[in-house]
C-alpha cells in the first residue's frame, strides 16, 4: 500500500481471512515472509495474520523519522486501510520493541501483546559484554540506531 507520506508499505496476509486480527512484527533481519510457518495453525485457530515489512526491510521503504513510535503510525495506517479497528500484536526478536511501541502508542486499539524471544535493552553495556563477539558487534551497530529511535 502507499502511505500518506508517499512511502510504500509491503505486507502479507496469512491465516483465516476474516479471523481475529493479529499483526505479526518480524525479527531482525526478516520480512513479511517470516510468518509463513504459522499460516495453517493461524487458520485453524481462527486468526487473520497481517505481517508488514518494517521500514527499511523487504519492500517497505525507510521512514525519515526512525523512532519506534513513528513506526506505529504505519501500523495504524495499515489497520485503517484494512478496516481493522482493534487487533493483537506479536513481536518476534527485533520486532519485540516495535510491538511494545504499538501497545504503548495505541492502547485503545491493541487488545493483546505477545513477545517471542524479544530483544531486550541491548543498549546496556554489561548485557552486550556478555554476548559472543559476532552478536556483540551486530548489537553495537544496532544500539546506535536504537538509541536514536526510542520514543519514551
Amino acid at each position: 500500500m502507499t502511505l500518506a507520506d508517499g512511502r510504500r508499505l509491503a505486507y502479507a496476509r496469512y491465516g483465516l481471512a476474516g479471523g481475529r486480527p493479529l499483526f505479526y512484527l518480524h525479527g531482525l533481519p526478516g520480512s513479511r515472509y517470516e510468518c509463513q510457518l504459522i499460516d495453517t495453525p493461524a487458520r485453524n485457530a481462527g486468526i487473520a495474520v497481517i505481517a508488514p515489512d518494517r521500514p527499511g526491510y523487504g519492500l517497505t521503504e525507510p521512514r525519515q523519522d526512525r523512532s519506534l513510535c513513528a513506526w506505529t503510525d504505519d501500523v495504524a495506517s495499515l489497520a485503517d486501510q484494512l478496516g481493522i479497528d482493534r487487533f493483537s500484536v506479536v513481536g518476534v526478536s527485533g520486532g519485540g520493541p516495535c510491538a511494545l511501541a504499538c501497545a504503548h502508542q495505541m492502547p485503545e486499539r491493541v487488545t493483546a501483546l505477545g513477545l517471542v524471544a524479544s530483544l531486550g535493552p541491548v543498549y546496556e553495556t554489561s548485557l552486550r559484554n556478555a554476548m559472543g563477539c559476532s552478536a556483540r558487534l551486530a548489537f553495537t551497530w544496532q544500539t546506535r540506531r536504537l538509541q536514536r529511535s526510542i520514543c519514551w
